[in-house]
């Protein structure tokens, strides 16, 4: 059991419930004016034993940031719910054995240009292994 199972499955779900391109954090892009588009990367936080004992489960933490880039900015708050439609509180995505849960996702602002509205979709998740 791994992060990059968590990543690749978080990574999955978005890619199949998006209808625009998808930037990774390990991927190169260049950014096309009035162009929209999405720019994802996992951050993995803390890790919390819930059970004594060498072999026992763990609680890990972390967050999907999802910064959508439109030329609008109703244009990105409709694709924000949209997208955290897909991500509910409570659901479970399963890759390689291992039961991601989100706990919740969040809209904020981030930056803006000429080209671009963005606003941060964070998708906070926890997993036990």
């Amino acid at each position: 059991m791994s992060y990059a199972a968590i990543k690749t499955a978080l990574e999955k779900r978005l890619q199949s419930v998006a209808d625009i391109p998808v930037v990774f954090d390990d991927s190169r892009y260049r950014k096309k004016p009035k162009t929209a588009f999405l720019r994802a990367t996992f951050q993995p936080e803390k890790v919390t034993p819930r059970l004594v004992g060498r072999d026992e489960p763990q609680e890990y933490q972390g967050r999907l940031d999802i910064v959508i880039f439109e030329v609008s900015h109703m244009a990105a708050i409709i694709r924000a719910d949209a997208l955290r439609a897909q991500f509910p509180r409570g659901v479970s995505i399963s890759q390689d054995g291992i039961n991601i849960y989100v706990v919740k996702a969040e809209l904020t602002r981030d930056q803006q240009n000429l080209n671009h509205n963005a606003y941060r979709l964070r998708i906070r998740w926890r997993s036990y292994f």
